[in-house]
């Protein structure tokens, strides 16, 4: 996008509907964009493109968004030097770029004012989702503002409701 008109070079983008033409993405030569949407690059289309391209030092991987402890697009951002993909080995030469604030998810603001709505039925509160470090910080502000007591159980934990 050197030129700055985006409409210009989006005349030579080429849609994927099939994984036939997403597979073909794999024998380009040259320089090439690829857009697929990955969440945390542990299944579907992303997953081709990475296998065919992370070992070349020329590619350039963009991960927009948060990546869950565990994931391959988390491995790739923690700086891995190989990562299994398919039950094979595959070498990161590629560069591996991140972009946050792109998050698909409400921000704590956005949650805590949701659930100023909710508080005043004092609710069981259970926090599931993200990284122990933030949903125990959220939990502690729901418990300063709200009273109550969040419960924040680890992956595995069995919950009655």
């Amino acid at each position: 996008v050197k030129s700055g008109d985006l409409r210009e070079n989006l005349q030579s983008a080429r849609f994927c509907p099939t994984p036939q033409d997403s597979r073909a993405l794999n024998d380009v030569k040259g320089s090439c964009m690829i857009m697929a949407g990955s969440g945390m690059c542990t299944g579907g289309r992303i997953m081709h493109h990475l296998r065919h391209n992370l070992h070349r030092p020329e590619t350039a991987v963009l991960i927009v968004g948060f990546q869950s402890p565990g994931t391959l697009g988390r491995q790739l951002v923690d700086g891995a030097k190989s990562v299994p993909i398919f039950g094979e080995k595959v070498s990161v030469r590629a560069s591996i770029h991140t972009m946050g604030g792109l998050s698909a998810h409400a921000g704590q603001d956005d949650l805590l004012n949701w659930f100023s709505a909710v508080a005043p039925s004092r609710p069981r509160v259970i926090i599931t989702h993200g990284e122990d470090r933030a949903r125990k910080a959220f939990s502690e502000l729901i418990r300063s503002q709200h009273g109550l007591r969040p419960e924040c159980p680890n992956l595995g934990d069995v919950i009655e409701i």
